[in-house]
């Protein structure tokens, strides 16, 4: 947990500096992710997962993608990798040169998951149609759970826990008693959670309405350029109507708009 505080501080000081070189450079994110790293190395390896992984800021703002076939093998080899636990055996008989390099077993297991981890990673994000199913109420239900049940449940573990082990003796009881004690827990915070980022994004929306961008025109004229004979189309601003995007920009318009490579060019 310190080190996942401590990584997770280093991150949110990193990625405006990440952000803000991907907007002069295409590579010099990628000189703000290697000195990330090397600092990381100075205080501990275990510190290097996170400035890694804002490699994959510069790699979704490429504009290639993999195809499903080239997807498929880096989930496959990613997953395969990320099995490897620090010893040179069976498949992972080609890693025995880390033991070379590296005494400590954890090492040798961080230096294959950091990358593999990277990978699979990336090749759920650069999905360009993801599934449906995963817009539906259920994924998202999970998806906002998955937070708050990640805080609670190691202090559930060694609490409630523990108690039904030693009152039982039984471990898949205990087992199922934290699973079930940890959602439940969880659930209240999930709540709390989904209220405040409202609240947070409702008062930035105000701000952002009363601030100079609320100064300028509320409407535009569109010109034809197909045809003279029509009349200008005047656009209403959605913020100020309150209006969906799909009332008032094209399917085409949208789908650039919310295509983060195609929002750049």
């Amino acid at each position: 947990m310190v080190v996942e505080f401590w990584g997770s501080m280093l991150i949110f000081a990193l990625a405006p500096i990440i952000f803000f070189l991907q907007a002069r450079s295409a590579l010099l994110p990628w000189f703000g992710v290697a000195i990330g790293v090397f600092l990381s190395l100075q205080v501990s390896f275990y510190f290097c997962a996170f400035p890694a992984g804002l490699v994959l800021y510069p790699l979704l703002a490429m504009e290639f993608r993999p195809n499903p076939w080239a997807r498929g093998a880096m989930v496959a080899g990613s997953l395969l990798l990320l099995g490897y636990a620090g010893s040179a055996v069976g498949v992972y008989r080609p890693f025995a040169i880390l033991e070379i390099a590296v005494s400590d077993a954890g090492l040798r297991q961080a230096c294959v998951a950091i990358p593999a981890s990277i990978m699979l990673v990336y090749a759920t994000l650069s999905v360009e149609n993801p599934p449906s199913w995963l817009s539906r109420k259920a994924a998202r239900f999970l998806g906002d759970l998955s937070f708050p049940l990640y805080l609670v449940h190691v202090p559930i573990i060694c609490s409630l826990g523990s108690w039904v082990v030693l009152a039982s003796g039984s471990t898949a009881l205990a087992a199922a008693a934290a699973i079930l004690g940890s959602v439940l827990t969880a659930l209240p915070l999930m709540a709390f959670n989904n209220w405040w980022v409202q609240a947070l994004g409702a008062l930035f929306n105000k701000f952002r309405r009363s601030g100079p961008v609320a100064g300028r025109p509320r409407q535009r004229l569109l010109d034809h350029a197909s045809c003279d004979c029509c009349p200008p189309v005047r656009i209403q601003d959605p913020i100020e109507s309150r209006m969906p995007l799909s009332s008032v920009l094209a399917p085409s318009e949208i789908s650039a708009c919310s295509d983060p490579v195609a929002s750049r060019r």
